[in-house]
């Protein structure tokens, strides 16, 4: 609403601003009102006196009229052109146009009055005029003077005419168009005050748009400028701290004594704290832009839990902590979401709760609190028993650059941006987040998340506890309760022993068993009752002979020395995968080893990497060119180094690679231009090398500029020493070279059957191939994945194998909304096709000489 004051001084400012636009509206209402009045005197002449008597003067009237309305409909038609050189000249033309018109109705009217009297044909051109004076005042109220003088003339004349009758009627019928004077007056004041609020209003809110309009351009030039500055900063932070971190994992590799080794891990830590903050920086900036884009993919929240339990168990152990998952069994195994922001904030979360805890225990819990048919609302909850965070603290902590007490950032460290990420990411995901906490009592963060689940079939296999017992002894109350569900999800009778009870509660034969028993005892509990259950050990294993398992962390087993009862340790955290496997041991008596159960994926074998893989490094820097050496040497690679694009492009025509290792910014010419020109080097000699970027560029839409630009992968500085093992495996495995194998037909048809397969098959297939490469440019994933199948399946039914696992990887990616199609992928069909037709070829040649 604008304020009539505003109205005002605005108004008082921009009258002169605002009579060119008052002027335009006046022209483009007398557009259709000029001939109003030729068309409704020809009406009066129809159905009124003056068809029999007095028509010339009726034609005349209406002639004049008509000559008048061209005029008025000409002037608007030559506004634009007119007015704008001549404004003075239009305007006085057109206020004649009117004027003339309503003095021609006025004596029209007082005419008819005269002569006629006040019969039929006077009445109705009353009405008539009513009509008209009525419709002008809608038209011309633009300009008060302009329908104030319409209305007098129009009027006056007929009041007169009244008047000069000299008798009753006269005087009634000027006496009510007096009357109605006065209120057409009254009323096109009001339809002018209207008019113009309108005007003024609406030009107002026109000059307050353009000023938004002009506001949100300048945030949208500095987002950008920010932006730019964010990734340029980022880019510039990680290239040098690519050289620190990398060198350092390499210098800690070497032989180091105690005080070397101290200081290069300060080195490590500092260098990866410096790049989580940056990493908060940029995930910030993205939340605040708006564009954190949230992913719906099938993932386990199982190996979530389990991995992010992996990833800090080393800091909980070094602190003292015992840290445990608790994991609902009743979680479904596939879930949809996000399975990368997820982490993400369990992340954060764990990360802050090992921080903020000195002693004791951190837990990381995943419940299922409802399960539906299609969905799951969820519960992750991350409890600590650290410092806890004051009451009145609680409302603050999700701000930005908040943390629970001013001096904790000093203690602690952080930017304080950690937990706003992490509400940020939850309520973008659909979910929500809170904390319970007290001053001293530790604190439980909470993240509700209803999650689609995939359907799962139901199990029929026996469970493996069926029968047997698990006897529990446990000073954690999560190792217990989590060993306790799990197991008895696996069907163990469980006798859980609460340290409060006395040991006579529990009885080897209190609950029968029909096979082996298993007793689980942490070392926390062994230290303070291990005397205790020492003297029923040998009526443990009287009664079942059971096996022994002692759960332990890492930071326990230099303590002083406890009773511990023979058998194997479970080392702590550990997947539940890793406790089954152990238990399935158990169960069948064989022989155990506690270290595979600690860490099982990282005692994995590791993909093998051929020496001699020949490998195009291309790094302007000098230091990340010194690291990349040193690692990819570590693994007998051959390697050619270029220091920019052009170098890079000219070197890979010259040479031949099984790997190429991009940069992005480089001088001369960066990485995606050097690569658009490999990939067109390459169509033209039918070949193509995985190129994959190795770059401190890590804002959005990096990843996809590198896959459109036609390279196969990514990774970001500061490089991860075993991530880029993983990928230069993956990218220089052997593949097998078979494009056909005539064997999948000849076993089933006779060889001239199979020539005339193959023929229809190669005038067809090239038709399939092209269309499917438009669907990738044009068509919808569906489309694609649909064709790709297709075609997948008839190469695989004839032995095209290569081709036809080809398609199978378009149709993966064409399903997968995390993966894009490029036009890569088509050249590498391309690829396939030509080395099946030179392979047909060949095999046509042999059969027709044979």
């Amino acid at each position: 609403m604008i304020e009539t004051a505003e109205l005002g001084d605005f108004y008082a400012e921009s009258r002169t601003a605002l009579k060119p636009k008052m002027h335009r509206d006046l022209a483009k209402r007398s557009r259709v009102g000029a001939f109003v009045h030729p068309i409704v005197v020809a009406l009066i002449l129809v159905a009124t006196e003056y068809r029999v008597t007095n028509t010339s003067v009726a034609v005349g009237f209406m002639a004049a009229f008509l000559f008048s309305g061209l005029f008025r409909f000409y002037l608007s038609r030559v506004f634009e052109d007119l007015y704008t050189k001549r404004p003075v000249v239009w305007l006085q033309s057109f206020h004649l146009s009117i004027i003339t018109s309503s003095t021609l109705w006025g004596g029209l009217c007082a005419t008819t009055v005269v002569l006629y009297g006040l019969e039929w044909t006077s009445l109705f051109v009353i009405i008539c005029t009513a009509g008209v004076v009525s419709g002008a005042v809608t038209s011309l109220c633009p300009s008060r003077w302009l329908v104030r003088g319409y209305i007098l003339t129009t009027t006056l004349p007929m009041i007169a005419a009244s008047l000069f009758l000299g008798n009753a009627q006269g005087l009634a019928v000027a006496a009510a168009f007096m009357a109605y004077l006065a209120f057409e007056w009254i009323e096109s004041q009001r339809a002018n005050r209207d008019y113009w609020n309108s005007l003024i209003t609406t030009d107002l809110l026109q000059i307050k748009a353009e000023e938004l309009e002009n506001a949100i351009s300048v945030a949208e030039n500095a987002s950008h400028t920010k932006s730019e500055f964010l990734a340029n900063m980022s880019h510039e932070i990680r290239t040098p701290m690519n050289g620190v971190l990398g060198m350092t994992d390499l210098l800690l590799e070497t032989e180091l004594n105690r005080e070397q080794t101290e200081l290069a891990r300060t080195i490590k830590n500092s260098g990866e704290s410096l790049l989580h903050i940056l990493n908060d920086i940029l995930d910030f900036s993205k939340i605040e832009a708006g564009k954190m884009d949230v992913e719906n993919i099938e993932f386990s929240l199982h190996d979530i839990v389990n991995e992010v339990v992996d990833l800090f168990g080393t800091s909980a152990t070094r602190k003292g902590l015992v840290l445990w998952a608790v994991i609902d069994p009743s979680l479904p195994k596939t879930l949809i979401g996000d399975s990368n922001r997820i982490r993400q904030v369990v992340s954060n979360l764990l990360g802050n709760a090992i921080k903020f805890t000195e002693s004791g225990e951190v837990v990381v819990r995943a419940d299922v609190l409802e399960l539906g048919e299609a969905e799951s609302k969820i519960k992750i909850s991350v409890i600590d028993s650290g410092i806890g965070i004051p009451t009145e603290r609680l409302g603050t902590i999700f701000e930005s650059f908040t943390q629970a007490d001013g001096s904790t950032s000093r203690t602690f460290g952080g930017t304080g941006l950690g937990l706003t990420i992490s509400r940020s990411l939850v309520e973008i995901m659909g979910g929500t987040i809170q904390a319970t906490s007290q001053a001293g009592q530790g604190s439980t963060f909470t993240i509700d998340l209803t999650l689609p689940h995939k359907t799962e079939t139901l199990s029929l296999h026996s469970k493996m506890g069926q029968g047997s017992r698990a006897f529990i002894f446990a000073s954690s109350p999560a190792i217990g309760e989590s060993l306790r569900r799990n197991l008895e999800h696996e069907g163990f009778t469980v006798i859980h022993h609460d340290p409060s009870e006395s040991f006579a509660t529990i009885s080897p034969n209190r609950v029968p068993s029909l096979s082996k028993d298993i007793v689980f005892v942490d070392k926390g509990y062994l230290t303070h009752h291990g005397d205790s259950l020492k003297s029923y050990y040998d009526r443990f294993d009287e009664a079942k002979n059971p096996t022994w398992v002692t759960i332990s962390s890492r930071h326990e087993q230099n303590e002083e020395e406890v009773w511990i009862p023979e058998g194997p340790t479970l080392a702590i955290p550990s997947r539940w995968s890793a406790v089954k496997a152990l238990i399935k041991a158990c169960l069948k008596g064989t022989s155990y080893s506690s270290q595979t159960l600690e860490r099982p994926e990282e005692l994995a074998p590791e993909k093998p990497i051929a020496p001699g893989v020949r490998v195009l490094l291309v790094e302007d820097n000098a230091v990340n060119q010194a690291l990349a050496k040193r690692i990819l040497g570590r693994w007998k690679c051959d390697i050619s180094l270029a220091k920019d694009g052009v170098e890079a492009v000219e070197m890979y025509e010259a040479g031949d690679f099984d790997v190429v290792f991009m940069d992005l910014q480089m001088p001369r010419r960066d990485g995606l231009e050097a690569t658009k020109l490999i990939r067109r080097f390459e169509r033209d000699h039918g070949h193509r090398t995985p190129i994959i970027a190795m770059t401190a560029n890590a804002m959005k839409g990096d990843g996809d500029r590198c896959l459109d630009a036609g390279m196969d992968d990514y990774i970001t500085k500061p490089v991860n020493i075993k991530l880029l093992r993983e990928k230069l495996a993956t990218w220089t495995a052997p593949k097998p070279e078979i494009a056909f194998d005539p064997d999948i037909l000849l076993s089933q048809y006779d060889l001239p059957v199979v020539q005339m397969m193959l023929k229809q098959f190669r005038a067809e297939t090239h038709d399939a191939i092209e269309s499917l490469a438009k669907s990738v440019e044009t068509g919808s994933p569906k489309e694609v994945a649909d064709q790709a199948a297709e075609l997948g399946t008839i190469c695989s039914s004839l032995g095209a194998i290569a081709l036809g696992k080809a398609c199978e990887e378009i149709e993966a990616i064409s399903n997968n909304p995390r993966q894009a199609l490029t036009a890569a992928h088509v050249d590498a069909i391309r690829m396939h096709y030509d080395a099946l037709i030179q392979e047909l070829d060949s095999l046509q040649s042999n059969w027709r000489a044979a």
